[in-house]
């Protein structure tokens, strides 16, 4: 019961694909849930809500791959818009999600997504997550770039992107459900909470 009340809260996890050494793995700086190393009690209790997850697709089957524990019940995946080299660390590389085995994605039921100026923003996390069904949408500069955090550092805001034209993102998003073109007919649409949130301290972008 004790270990149960102390269950973390739901984070953020931003997954970094490294190049060195010509051994591309999957990895992320987030912390490692304290439960799972407080004692034998707590780490049986623990990996009952995190498994080792994100291994890349090519090696996938492989259980010496996943190397990222994450609670798919409760943890939100970070998903930025670019993808390739972080200019701060040349060994660091922000993946495409199709580098994750697609079992995995197919676990995703949150996300926090790095949107620029278009409502097609949300065909990315169609594709690229088809069974999320919580998203919470950030600028690109209003994100993070570290590895974790907790869901509550990223403030959630009435603030309307630009390319809204004064229509709620759930009215978007219900745009390609109830009068999908022929693309659209072609793709999941599962979300039923649409939010928009920027990192906590990052000031405000339009």
């Amino acid at each position: 019961m004790v270990w149960t009340f102390a269950r973390p809260a739901p984070r953020v996890v931003n997954i970094f694909l490294s190049k060195t050494d010509g051994n591309d793995i999957l990895y992320s700086t987030a912390k490692v849930p304290s439960l799972l190393h407080v004692c034998q009690e707590s780490r049986r209790l623990a990996k009952q809500w995190y498994q080792l997850s994100f291994q890349l697709a090519i090696n996938w089957g492989d259980p010496d791959a996943a190397r990222v524990y994450f609670d798919f019940s409760s943890d939100f995946l970070y998903f930025p818009y670019l993808t390739g080299g972080d200019p701060s660390d040349h060994s660091r590389f922000f993946p495409h999600a199709w580098d994750i085995d697609c079992d995995t994605r197919a676990k995703v039921r949150k996300v926090v997504q790095e949107v620029t100026s278009y409502s097609e923003q949300f065909y990315r996390i169609s594709i690229s997550y088809p069974f999320a069904t919580e998203a919470l949408l950030v600028g690109r500069k209003e994100g993070m770039s570290q590895g974790g955090a907790e869901q509550s550092d990223f403030v959630v805001t009435e603030d309307a992107f630009g390319w809204q034209k004064y229509r709620s993102l759930v009215d978007i998003y219900n745009t390609h459900v109830e009068n999908p073109d022929d693309f659209d007919k072609t793709l999941p649409w599962n979300l039923v909470s649409i939010q928009r949130a920027r990192f906590h301290g990052v000031e405000k972008e339009n």
